[in-house]
């Protein structure tokens, strides 16, 4: 992803949640922190409301009219007066201080104490699962100036414009750069037994394939020297697994087929001639015939100086045929293999180095042993280079839930491109998922295998990977079908970073000038439109904030006036007034009262209410400064603390 890309913040609907769960606010990672540690400390502020609403269910519940002994009574005035914290300890001490003195203190105590440490246990974890309310390396949305499609992307400019020359040189250097970060991302993400860091850094899900073995040959009879192998993608969703956002009316799905084979070379394989090329000087060739490249009349030629030139490591040629390429000095191939509705990659592999062991795979076989001092035997192939056909079908649906079902023809990448250019493509696609597969297109094509092998060629193999100088590492006898499923992954990885790739632009700011930025209105929009995941960033849920403080809200409301509620309803009801009296003479202020009360200390009214209050004016002492049996060796505790307060040598008289 370009540098120059930046991610949105503020809210956004993420599609994949519906219009309402969508509902995302995406902020920087350092901020997150902050909202993350006030919706715990939010969440811990609510459950403290949530225990006195449970704890004033429960002593009215437990409220009674007739004679109870000591325990219930400090029952009551812990639910009536302790958070839960200390509800739970002082229920427990008191079930042990009752011992012996009323009955099954333990077995009356317990069950409460295990009911306040259920709340405490329920709401720290509430406040810790707060957290996931946002996602580190969640989905965020892409904001780059430098958005678009590369206005060279079909290769077709005048080799004598300088800035087209420029601008070609430019996007070969960024496909291949992205064609090797699509082999990395393949290698580490797709079928690896551990996932890397940067597998997260896309937010569509890895693209699933269906292999077919034994299936028959893409092109006509006797051309594959074994049972073709298949890959059908299946449908390959806009959103889900190339992380556009969008509504899913406005997405499209892209399938794909890959059918590839080991293809003859009997009938299509000159004998050595003699070279007539400059170059080659008194050297021989030996060509090989499946399609012709405007004046060539030949699609592959091999020099018996091979040996010396291609002695390190493989090397892998291509020729393309693009279905109906009409165009001057296009491939034409032969009708053995050619298709009118895919296009057709011929693939030859070429090592000039020995393996240690006979290879029966038929596009690596090397069979023919070297005669030589060494022990044991090594062998090499028996034949310059042999072929591997792929045929390639492209296809755009719309998406399952669509309500007008419907699917462009299988074509090759040409013919899509024609189709869209004479608006001939089909499939009843609205103008947003037009600017979609639009947008696909060239993505489509740069992740073929012809494209991609292009870009890597050797690098391509991984047999060759284990390869070192001349000494193959040595392929099993399937080895051509590890290669082509390790090309479908390639290409599927490819696809997956080129969207996101399109919505950032280039990381090089010398070639951002040869991007061009969309002029349609879904055009622009689809700069806007693209999700990845960002480690910088953290993305919360709109919903769950709004729940989390809009019930949070509600129950700190019912925490606080639920007294009040029940207490006018009872009085209006003359029913249950004596559990609202309970209520309110077990108030740690009524408590108060009654201390003083019991000193003939102040002159009380509200007596019934929660909070007691006094005559206009009246002072006095605290209660401790009356009670005259708690003594110290040099008299009252009471008078002493009052001396030591006021400054006197003796108390003043209360």
């Amino acid at each position: 992803m370009s540098s120059a890309a930046e991610i949105y913040e503020g809210v956004w609907i993420d599609w994949s949640k519906g219009r309402v769960r969508g509902v995302t606010l995406t902020i920087d990672s350092n901020n997150a922190v902050f909202l993350t540690a006030f919706l715990a400390l939010f969440i811990q502020f609510v459950g403290s409301s949530w225990w006195a609403v449970l704890a004033f269910a429960v002593h009215q519940f437990k409220a009674s009219k007739h004679p109870q002994d000591g325990l219930y009574h400090q029952h009551q005035v812990v639910f009536r007066n302790a958070p839960a914290g200390t509800a739970l300890t002082l229920l427990l001490q008191s079930g042990r201080a009752w011992r012996n003195i009323v009955k099954r203190p333990l077995l009356r105590s317990l069950p409460w104490a295990l009911f306040a440490a259920l709340h405490i246990a329920s709401w720290q974890a509430a406040a810790i699962m707060s957290a996931r309310i946002g996602a580190q390396d969640g989905d965020v949305l892409l904001r780059s100036p430098h958005c678009g499609d590369w206005n060279n992307a079909r290769e077709d400019l005048p080799s004598y414009d300088r800035t087209a020359a420029d601008s070609l040189l430019a996007y070969w250097r960024h496909n291949r750069q992205l064609s090797l970060l699509s082999s990395t991302y393949a290698s580490s993400c797709y079928n690896a037994s551990t996932e890397q860091s940067h597998c997260k850094t896309l937010s569509g899900k890895p693209v699933n394939w269906t292999t077919t073995y034994d299936v028959a040959c893409p092109f006509t009879p006797g051309m594959c020297d074994r049972p073709a192998l298949q890959m059908d993608t299946g449908p390959i969703d806009s959103h889900e697994h190339l992380g556009i956002n969008a509504r899913e009316s406005d997405r499209v799905t892209y399938h794909r087929i890959t059918t590839c084979a080991p293809v003859t070379k009997k009938g299509f394989e000159s004998e050595w001639q003699n070279a007539t090329e400059p170059d080659y000087p008194g050297q021989r060739h030996r060509d090989l015939y499946y399609g012709t490249l405007g004046p060539r009349n030949f699609t592959h030629r091999i020099y018996n100086t091979s040996d010396i030139e291609q002695a390190l490591g493989y090397n892998v040629d291509l020729m393309s045929f693009l279905a109906n390429d009409t165009r001057a000095n296009s491939s034409v191939a032969i009708s053995n293999i050619s298709r009118t509705d895919a296009d057709v990659t011929l693939a030859f592999l070429i090592f000039n180095g020995i393996y240690l062991d006979p290879v029966t795979d038929p596009w690596f076989r090397a069979n023919v042993s070297i005669e030589s001092d060494w022990t044991p035997t090594l062998y090499k192939r028996e034949r310059e280079a042999t072929v591997l056909g792929c045929v390639e079908q492209h296809q755009f649906c719309q998406p399952a839930s669509s309500k007008t079902p419907g699917c462009t023809a299988r074509m090759g990448y040409w013919q899509l491109q024609q189709a869209l250019e004479y608006n001939t493509l089909g499939g009843q696609f609205n103008p947003r998922q037009m600017a979609v597969v639009r947008r696909l297109v060239n993505s489509v094509y740069d992740s073929t295998v012809f494209r991609f092998i292009m870009q890597l060629n050797a690098g391509i193999l991984k047999v060759g990977r284990a390869t070192v100088g001349i000494v193959s590492a040595q392929p099993s006898d399937d080895q051509w079908m590890i290669e082509v499923q390790w090309w479908q992954a390639i290409a599927m990885s490819s696809m997956q970073l080129r969207a996101v790739d399109w919505a950032s632009g280039p990381e090089d700011p010398a070639s951002r000038q040869f991007v061009q930025f969309p002029t349609t209105p879904e055009g622009r929009e689809m700069c806007n439109n693209q999700k990845v995941r960002k480690s910088t960033h953290t993305s919360f849920s709109v919903l769950g904030i709004g729940i989390v403080f809009g019930l949070g809200l509600f129950i700190v409301f019912l925490g606080t006036f639920i007294h009040s509620i029940v207490d006018r309803i009872q009085r209006w009801t003359h029913r249950g007034t004596y559990r609202g009296l309970d209520w309110a003479w077990n108030g740690m202020l009524q408590l108060q009262r009654l201390g003083f009360e019991g000193r003939n200390i102040g002159t009380w009214s509200e007596k019934d209410d929660v909070v007691p209050t006094t005559a206009a004016g009246e002072k006095f002492r605290p209660l401790f400064a009356t009670n005259p049996e708690l003594e110290l060796d040099d008299g009252p505790l009471a008078q002493k603390i009052l001396r030591e307060d006021s400054g006197l040598s003796q108390a003043p008289t209360l």
